[in-house]
């Protein structure tokens, strides 16, 4: 069973290459049409595949033909977004695309960016219309119970101060780096 890294993806394109864009994740509501375009390895949307229609829509009603808008949309990706993104693994997982592909032929760019809570590491992905890729990661904060010292690593939408310790039942945590 993976970790799932939690991504908030930025697409910035006109109506048309956001659709095929957000098209390629993998959504619970939808069938593959194995005549689609190809699809990005474990990264499944939150959202349903009729609400992504519904958000496009929406985003780009009243908008002049041809004018680029940013879709936001909510990934997860198992393990990380760069093991499911950044690399080629249509050797493994046939049908797959990389970011870089799909941003080339989508004519779109794309800002990622993800929290692991479990392995506790952050990523920043960035990918121009051209397909060049940056990628930096890095740790994130770790969190301790004040009574029995478990750390955790907390993702940034949490409330430190409603999280309960797993082993001691204790509520609230604080910031390692206060200690």
């Amino acid at each position: 069973m993976p970790n799932w890294a939690s991504g908030a993806v930025s697409v910035t394109g006109r109506k048309d290459s956001a659709l095929n864009f957000a098209r390629r994740f993998i959504y619970e509501d939808a069938q593959r049409d194995l005549a689609k375009p190809y699809y990005f390895a474990r990264s499944f949307a939150q959202d349903s595949w009729g609400e992504t229609i519904e958000i496009i829509n929406n985003l780009f009603d009243g908008v002049p033909a041809g004018t680029e808008s940013k879709l936001n949309m909510d990934i997860e990706f198992a393990w990380s977004a760069s093991s499911c993104l950044l690399f080629d693994n249509s050797n493994k997982i046939p049908g797959s695309i990389t970011l870089s592909d799909a941003c080339i032929e989508d004519n779109v760019s794309v800002e990622i960016k993800t929290e692991e809570s479990d392995l506790g590491f952050i990523e920043n992905i960035t990918c121009g219309k051209d397909g060049s890729v940056t990628f930096q990661t890095q740790d994130m904060p770790v969190y301790v119970c004040p009574v029995c010292g478990s750390e955790y690593f907390i993702k940034s939408y949490m409330d430190i101060s409603e999280f309960e310790c797993m082993l001691c039942e204790k509520t609230g945590l604080i910031s390692k780096e206060a200690d």
